[in-house]
């Protein structure tokens, strides 16, 4: 896409705006439609329109498979912690209610920390997989 300038140039403005467009999805997951699988697929759009535009190469300048690897393995760990810290605190697994004496408060600490850790691990997975079927592709054609 070297010869396509203007959508290296709206794609340049989009990228950082469809990635806290994720974000923001993932905070209002609560009071809208949204959450951490849907924050998370949109994140990763962000990384792979990136890499539609401006190559794989460039993309895994900014953030390569192993970032990846480890920032999906960071949010299961995160998904489980909130779970199993429950389990610790003497509830259930992922029994919110055992955080704190207002339940409100305590269905906010846990939900978004779960959410958290699975917006986390969807964006590390669907870039990855992106990535890695890319650059396959493009082994496979210059073969």
């Amino acid at each position: 896409m070297k010869h396509h300038i203007l959508l290296r140039v709206i794609s340049s403005i989009a990228i950082p705006f469809i990635f806290m467009f994720g974000w923001y999805v993932l905070f209002h997951g609560k009071v809208s439609p949204g959450g951490g699988f849907q924050g998370g697929a949109i994140c990763a759009t962000a990384f792979i329109l990136h890499a539609m535009i401006f190559s794989v190469d460039k993309t895994k300048q900014i953030i390569s498979l192993r970032k990846l690897r480890v920032i999906g393995c960071i949010g299961a760990f995160i998904f489980c912690s909130f779970g199993f810290l429950s389990l610790i605190m003497g509830g259930k697994f992922l029994e919110y209610n055992i955080y704190s004496d207002n339940t409100h408060l305590a269905q906010f600490i846990g939900i978004m920390g779960v959410e958290v850790g699975v917006q986390l691990t969807v964006f590390a997975v669907l870039t990855l997989i992106f990535m890695v079927l890319a650059e396959q592709e493009s082994s496979a054609t210059t073969k």
